[in-house]
């Protein structure tokens, strides 16, 4: 079966579940962010082995789904104060550093200044990239908003590749990743505007059109950033995905790298334009 059709099927399969983990929301959609996050956290960790790196995964992973825990506290407790949220967001991400440093001196392991920067890094590069998704899907219009965003992300992935393969010419970032095109590129980045303005513009009230094409155009851009942050450190790495977990795909950081970078991205946006300015 070619590489092109195991895409597909993991597509036809997957999409649909990821899609009810959404609509139910709370716990269950919390819960599995968690899991894929501890997963793509370990893809990651294992991409420094070869950089005489030994990160503490035990303590990244703890550490990760604490942080993870008060995002969902905070989209699940109505009557919890922004400040008081905070506060114990900031105590269990000050905690997890402290956390990391203080069990290195026990591990008696070598390059304590790579195996402590490695561990932080990892643990808050994946724990808050998609630990985002859970503050996203708790918003008023969170059902709506995270479809809309997930639907942007796969719609730039599968155009940026289906117009890259078909009429690609002029690379993108040879140095980071060859086969990569503007052709392609510009390709996702008008999916993604589309996807997300015609979700959100459907489905929600209050999002103006303006608002809709300026989150896509957000998603298209900053996306294929985080893609080729991943492919970057894969490079470096010397491996061609983060794992082979997934058919067709590789591995869970490989699906998740532009999310990583979006769903921060979309969340402050959404802060600053219904918050801070509000129309």
């Amino acid at each position: 079966m070619s590489n092109m059709w195991k895409r597909i099927i993991v597509g036809i399969i997957g999409i649909p579940i990821v899609v009810g983990l959404v609509y139910l929301g709370g716990p269950a959609f919390s819960i599995f962010i968690a899991v894929i996050s501890v997963l793509a956290a370990r893809e990651y960790l294992q991409l420094t082995d070869g950089k005489s790196a030994d990160a503490d995964r035990t303590t990244s992973f703890v550490w990760l789904v604490a942080l993870q825990a008060t995002m969902f506290g905070y989209t699940a407790s109505s009557g919890l104060s922004a400040l008081t949220w905070i506060g114990g967001f900031v105590a269990v991400l000050f905690t997890g550093v402290l956390l990391v440093h203080a069990v290195e001196l026990f591990r008696n392991k070598a390059n304590a200044v790579l195996n402590t920067s490695v561990t932080v890094s990892g643990t808050l590069y994946v724990g808050l990239g998609l630990g985002s998704l859970i503050v996203l899907r708790g918003l008023e219009d969170g059902l709506v908003v995270t479809i809309a965003t997930l639907a942007a992300v796969w719609a730039c992935d599968s155009a940026a590749y289906f117009v890259g393969l078909a009429i690609g010419k002029h690379k993108l970032f040879p140095r980071v990743s060859p086969k990569k095109s503007w052709e392609g590129a510009v390709g996702g980045f008008v999916a993604s505007i589309g996807a997300f303005a015609a979700i959100v513009v459907t489905w929600s009230d209050r999002f103006s059109l303006g608002h809709a094409l300026a989150i896509g155009v957000v998603i298209g851009i900053v996306g294929q950033i985080g893609d080729l942050a991943e492919s970057l450190l894969k490079r470096d790495a010397a491996i061609k995905d983060s794992s082979t977990i997934i058919p067709g795909h590789g591995g869970v950081l490989d699906r998740m790298d532009s999310l990583l970078f979006v769903g921060p991205a979309v969340w402050v946006y959404h802060f600053l334009a219904f918050v801070v300015f509000v129309d």
